[in-house]
């Protein structure tokens, strides 16, 4: 009888056995389920499997270290991930936290640094994309406690593949493919690489360098004087330029560093060679900002910068490259020349962008090297920069061949223009081609007045220093019913300064985001009657009606807090008087 009652409970635990794992085979399909966590808003650790249990000061937080892992499901990652953000401390030097996406036993597709002693907010981005709904987990190498995290949403590529870098817009220096040295933290409202120095690296993929490559600048906050090098394809590869950077006294600062060319899609690694900052953004500018060359042959547009290195005769004078930039050196007596140049609207100066070791004198003359002259442009001691240099020239109009004759001492010519009174409408004039009809023209009644032109680089840039006091924009604001905007909620400072010149002038201007949030665009307007666009930089130009309209390009439209961008023009007639001007920024 006891074995019956034996068997009969045996059977029964079997029955019970079979109907609880019945039960708990039913209770996962509901867990497919159970509704999805938002990572986008912050996630309390406490909620995940292994979290919770301690409290301390108002916060609630999970300890994690060695095999202690924490885990949630069903996350959502709709929306993209480019980051993962968490509250944690530590009180271990080296102290990372690994982040996992499905399988803890994968590679890590984040680490995240923590240094704080007391609870803070650090970042790491994502070494490959996420979409979708994935489980996370949390492993640290040393003992961390975390309070809460979210992710940071971003695009979402269908095929998986990482997206091209576009190098002349703003990039943040955390959001990279690869380190080696360095971490992320929240330093001065920023997220940045944080003590980046000798042979630590950052390494940016993909990136399409369509436009070429002229300088790159970084946004970084140092101690001390310091050197970063940018180099192809590996930390040892090609070298492609240094940026050199200094004490920024506590503050975020830009640094630019001259660049050699590159073109396509390219990998490129910022290596430490000295020093140690943080390092926040970085951009590129484009090497091909000045139009193309033209063919030999074809007529030329003089309003537009025109490179000094293309193919027409010259002598004593040989193209070089200088800082990675191809330029023409000319030794004393030597020239180079353009021919069939269009002076379709006619002549009040000439430009040449040169630098020179000691002071050198060039003439501009027309037709041949002893042909008439046009003008003299004196050449000071640059200290190793290229500057412009002008001369009043007299009108001509038609089509004409141009000599820059170096008479006294050696120079180096980057580029030349020329100013008018009736200039061409930015963006329509291409610097090659023209009318076939062009009447090439005669030459006009002010030619006698030639020889007195040697007189003329006894100028001194010093006429608009008396106009400077009429040159702050505040006087003019209460004329211009719409400029209370400008001091209302506008995140953004607007300054400019002028450089004036008989028949022409050059506007600088400089927009700082004087707020403490992010700025993500603006918009400049100004009266026609108060200028005459001739050439610009660094920015669109539109026209409205009565209106120049000012706009960033995409590389300088997002100004963090403290950040600024400048932009400028060059323009013909009289610009002495204040600018009518109406300036936003696009939040607002």
């Amino acid at each position: 009888m006891k074995r019956k009652v034996r068997v009969a409970i045996s059977f029964l635990a079997v029955a019970v056995m079979l109907i609880l794992q019945g039960m708990a085979i039913k209770a996962a399909e509901p867990n497919n389920e159970k509704a999805l966590l938002n990572p986008y808003e912050l996630v309390q650790t406490e909620i995940m499997e292994n979290g919770g249990g301690f409290y301390e000061d108002g916060i609630q937080y999970s300890p994690i270290s060695g095999s202690k892992i924490l885990k949630a499901e069903n996350v959502d990652f709709s929306k993209g991930l480019t980051g993962i953000e968490v509250t944690a401390r530590t009180r271990w030097g080296g102290s990372e936290i690994y982040v996992y996406i499905d399988d803890p036993k994968s590679e890590p597709i984040a680490r995240i640094l923590i240094r704080a002693y007391s609870f803070n907010q650090s970042t790491g981005i994502p070494k490959v994309n996420v979409s979708g709904v994935h489980d996370i987990y949390f492993e640290a190498n040393n003992p961390i406690d975390i309070a809460t995290w979210k992710a940071l949403p971003g695009k979402i590529y269908e095929s998986g593949d990482v997206p091209q870098i576009d190098p002349y817009k703003d990039n943040e220096a955390e959001v990279n493919f690869g380190t080696s040295g360095v971490g992320v933290v929240k330093d001065k409202r920023r997220i940045v690489l944080a003590d980046f120095s000798e042979n630590d690296f950052f390494l940016m993929k993909d990136v399409n360098f369509e436009k070429g490559l002229k300088s790159i600048t970084i946004e970084a906050r140092a101690e001390d004087d310091g050197i970063i090098e940018v180099r192809k394809d590996s930390p040892a590869g090609e070298l492609i330029g240094t940026i050199e950077f200094r004490d920024t006294d506590d503050s975020y600062k830009p640094f630019e560093g001259e660049m050699a060319n590159i073109e396509g899609m390219q990998k490129i690694y910022f290596v430490g060679k000295k020093g140690k900052c943080n390092i926040d953004n970085w951009c590129a500018a484009p090497r091909n900002t000045d139009r193309p060359l033209p063919t030999p042959g074809e007529k030329i547009s003089p309003y537009g910068y025109v490179e000094a290195e293309i193919d027409f005769p010259r002598e004593n004078a040989e193209i070089v490259e200088d800082n990675w930039n191809k330029v023409v050196s000319i030794k004393e007596n030597g020239y180079i020349s353009a021919q069939k140049v269009n002076f379709r609207y006619g002549l009040t100066s000439v430009v040449i962008v040169a630098k020179s070791e000691k002071p050198a004198a060039v003439e501009v003359r027309e037709g041949s090297v002893d042909g008439e002259l046009l003008g003299v442009i004196k050449v000071e001691n640059t200290d190793g920069e290229y500057l412009h240099y002008r001369t009043k020239a007299p009108n001509i109009e038609g089509i004409h061949d141009l000599y820059f004759v170096c008479k006294v001492g050696s120079c180096m010519i980057d580029k030349w223009t020329v100013m008018s009174k009736m200039m061409p409408v930015p963006g329509n004039e291409p610097i090659s081609g023209g009318e076939e009809n062009d009447d090439p023209g005669k030459e006009q009644p002010e030619l006698p007045e030639i020889p007195d032109k040697p007189e003329l680089p006894e100028e001194p840039d010093k006429p608009e220093h008396p106009e400077e006091p009429k040159q702050p924009e505040e006087p003019k604001i209460p004329e211009e019913p719409e400029q209370p905007d400008i001091q209302g909620d506008c995140k953004l400072e607007l300054k400019y300064s002028r450089d004036i010149w008989d028949g022409g002038y050059q506007i600088n201007f400089k927009i700082t985001n004087i707020s403490e949030e992010q700025s993500s665009g603006w918009t400049l307007k100004i009266k026609k009657k108060y200028i005459n666009v001739a050439q610009s930089w660094c920015t669109n130009v539109d026209e409205d009606d009565e209106y120049y309209v000012f706009t960033p390009l995409s590389w300088n439209a997002v100004l963090n807090p403290g950040q600024s961008t400048e932009f400028g023009i060059i323009g013909s007639g009289d610009a002495s008087g204040g600018l009518d001007y109406f300036f936003s920024d696009n939040n607002n």
